[in-house]
């Protein structure tokens, strides 16, 4: 018994072992919990390729949706973007629009930048 808790110690303190921890957490908190937070930085990790998830720009997009549809300011954004580039998702540059103009008035100042960029923003 004492054998297999050492051995577990030893794997989550190394770097493949807190990887798997940090993928575990984030699913749960994303899936079971629905914490919109998670649902973003798991988006962010399916558009990225990192932290041991595969690249896939749909599963991001599926990601910053649920985020989005909570009010998420960085999931609405993350979206936006998304969606402007067309980017695992049909391009929308209107919705997209929309999201940055949701995102940029709660106070997201990436978003701001953004609407500014595309000539949108005060």
């Amino acid at each position: 018994m004492w054998g297999r808790w050492l051995s577990a110690v030893r794997f989550f303190s190394s770097a493949e072992g807190r990887s798997v921890a940090f993928r575990i957490f984030l699913r749960y908190g994303a899936e079971r919990a629905g914490d919109a937070e998670a649902q973003n930085l798991l988006g962010l990790t399916y558009s990225t390729g990192r932290w041991g998830f595969p690249q896939s720009d749909v599963e991001a997009v599926k990601w910053f949706r649920k985020a989005a549809e909570q009010g998420h300011a960085d999931g609405r954004r993350n979206l936006a973007i998304c969606l402007y580039a067309g980017r695992g998702v049909c391009q929308d540059k209107d919705y997209a629009i929309e999201l940055l103009r949701l995102a940029a008035a709660q106070g997201n100042e990436t978003a701001q930048n953004d609407l500014r960029n595309l000539g949108l923003g005060e």
